[in-house]
């Protein structure tokens, strides 16, 4: 979709052009930036690499320590935390061009269309034939203290 829409990978100095850029804006504004995944070092222009799903995240939303892996289904350099996506692929209206979950419009809108509120998935029906593997999961919450 990027590609159809005339985007384009950058080259390295576009990139430091831009973290420069970005990197000034957001000091004027007392924001943090970070990457996600990127191999360019920015950290001249104040921003460092990231994580969507950090530890610092998650043990802020759960309110204390947890045990956590790093998620090893991610791209070479993603800091994510392992985790479960909780989304269906072709839900979301708001249209991204770089969205991975999205194929199109079209195929949104199919799939949007049979979403029912009182169904056992979010956009459509089980008719049985389907195998559902129930995901065995553990508390990731850390009970001893740290330091």
């Amino acid at each position: 979709r990027c590609r159809h829409a005339g985007i384009r990978p950058l080259r390295p100095d576009e990139i430091q052009r831009l973290g420069q850029g970005i990197g000034r804006i957001a000091a004027e504004h007392r924001l943090p930036v970070t990457t996600c995944c990127e191999a360019a070092d920015l950290s001249a222009y104040g921003i460092e690499h990231g994580a969507c799903i950090s530890r610092e995240l998650l043990e802020a939303a759960c309110g204390g320590p947890l045990r956590l892996e790093p998620d090893r289904h991610q791209r070479t350099g993603c800091g994510c935390a392992a985790s479960v996506d909780l989304g269906a692929y072709n839900t979301c209206r708001n249209d991204c061009i770089y969205c991975y979950a999205s194929d199109s419009p079209a195929a949104v809108a199919r799939r949007t269309a049979m979403y029912d509120p009182a169904g056992e998935v979010l956009c459509g029906r089980l008719d049985g034939t389907e195998s559902i593997t129930e995901r065995k999961m553990e508390s990731c919450r850390e009970l001893q203290l740290r330091l």
